[in-house]
């Protein structure tokens, strides 16, 4: 929810926060998104706002060429695959 980590006196953003235990985001866009709901929790001291997923879209430039990627969200990339 709150970015809150195991410690009470640390939060934790970006590519050090495990989302819901589980799920890390490595990319700048979600990063910002928990920055927000981050410092609306300290600014009104309390979890009282909630973090819980991001799109996993993004757009960025390789070596000149505008690449994105979309489609496909966390249920599809927990999923295990080679259960019967």
């Amino acid at each position: 929810g709150g970015l809150r980590t195991s410690d009470p006196s640390i939060y934790a953003i970006g590519e050090v926060a495990a989302i819901g235990g589980s799920f890390c985001y490595g990319l700048w866009a979600p990063g910002v998104e928990q920055a927000d709901v981050l410092v609306r929790n300290l600014v009104e001291e309390g979890d009282t706002t909630t973090y819980t997923k991001s799109d996993l879209s993004t757009k960025l430039k390789l070596m000149g060429v505008d690449v994105a990627s979309f489609g496909r969200d966390e249920a599809f990339w927990f999923k295990r695959q080679f259960d019967g």
